[in-house]
C-alpha cells in the first residue's frame, strides 16, 4: 500500500516538466482587446518598412500572395497563427507569476514587436528580474520599440499594454488615443485601477 503511494507520487512529480513548459493562453478579453487596438484590413497598407494586413499582420518573404488582398476569414486565421507565436514566446520567456491581464499584455507587446524580438528584449528581463519595480517596468515599457524618433501611435501603444497589464478588468475601461483602424468604433473611457501587479516585489 505504500509503495503503491509512493509509486503514485513518483509518477505525479515526473509530470511537473511538462506542466512547467505549459503554454499560456491569451484570454478572450485580451484578444478582443488586441483586435481593437490593430484594427482589421483586408488590403495590405504600409508598415514600417514592408507591409501588413488583416489584424495587423507584417507581411514576411513567402507571403506575397497576401499582396493581392485576403478575406476576413484568412485574416482571423492569420490572427490565431500569430497569437500563438507571442504565447509560445511569452510563455517560454517570462519565469514569473503574473495575473491573465499582465500576460495578456505582454502577449499584445509580443505580438506588435515580433516573437524573437520579445525574447531577447530588456522589457523581458525586466519582467523576470525580482530587483525590478513594477513602476520601473511600466517606464520603460512605455518608451520601448516606439521608433526613433518616437512615433506617437507607438507611444499610445505601449500606454494602452501597460494600462491594460495593470488596471485592466474589461477592454471597455481601457483608454484608446490611437489605433491603426479608423475610429469608426469610438475611443474609451478611462481606464480604472484593479491592483493588478505582475509580482509580488518588496
Amino acid at each position: 500500500m505504500i509503495q503503491s503511494g509512493v509509486n503514485s507520487i513518483l509518477y505525479a512529480y515526473s509530470y511537473l516538466p511538462l506542466l512547467a513548459d505549459a503554454i499560456r493562453q491569451m484570454t478572450a478579453t485580451g484578444m478582443a482587446f488586441l483586435k481593437q487596438l490593430e484594427g482589421l484590413r483586408l488590403k495590405p497598407y504600409r508598415d514600417g518598412n514592408g507591409y501588413a494586413i488583416g489584424w495587423g499582420h507584417f507581411i514576411e518573404p513567402g507571403e506575397e500572395w497576401m499582396m493581392n488582398g485576403i478575406t476576413q476569414a484568412q485574416a482571423d486565421a492569420i490572427l490565431l497563427q500569430d497569437i500563438a507565436t507571442a504565447e509560445e514566446a511569452v510563455s517560454k520567456t517570462i519565469t514569473v507569476e503574473g495575473s491573465p491581464q499582465f500576460f495578456d499584455a505582454l502577449m499584445m507587446f509580443a505580438y506588435n514587436i515580433g516573437a524573437d524580438n520579445f525574447r531577447t528584449s530588456r522589457l523581458a528581463a525586466m519582467v523576470n528580474d525580482p530587483t525590478v519595480t513594477d513602476a520601473q517596468v511600466q517606464a520603460y515599457w512605455a518608451t520601448t520599440w516606439v521608433g526613433s524618433p518616437p512615433k506617437q501611435i507607438l507611444l499610445d501603444r505601449r500606454e494602452n499594454e501597460i494600462n491594460y497589464a495593470y488596471n485592466a478588468v474589461d477592454p471597455d475601461t481601457i483608454i484608446v488615443t490611437a489605433s491603426k483602424s479608423s475610429s469608426s468604433w469610438g475611443w474609451w473611457i478611462a481606464a480604472i485601477a484593479a491592483g493588478v501587479y505582475i509580482h509580488s516585489k518588496s
